[in-house]
């Protein structure tokens, strides 16, 4: 499934990131992958876990890229309203 996370972060790119959001049997977790921030994912036991976790994630993924001199993507989506309903039904 397809969603989108909102940049919190101070200094943090505007826009939202895709996510991708799968259960994964042999990890009995549910996968958080961010396709435009390489090598960013997380898991969580629950569908709101993971994508809490992967929040966490994006922030300390940007930080170690800023830090690094690192170049940070722009999100590729400015709105993800039907994503922002979808999550409130969870």
């Amino acid at each position: 499934m397809n969603t989108c996370a909102v940049g919190k972060a101070r200094g943090m790119p505007k826009g939202r990131f895709e996510l991708v959001i799968y259960w994964s049997e042999e990890d009995q977790a549910f996968i958080a992958e961010v396709p435009e921030l390489p090598g960013c994912a997380a898991d969580g036991k629950t569908y709101q876990k993971g994508l809490k976790n992967v929040e966490t994630v994006i922030e300390e993924w940007i930080e170690t890229a800023k830090e690094l001199g690192r170049p940070i993507p722009q999100p590729q989506y400015a709105d993800c309203g039907k994503a922002a309903e979808f999550e409130k039904q969870l």
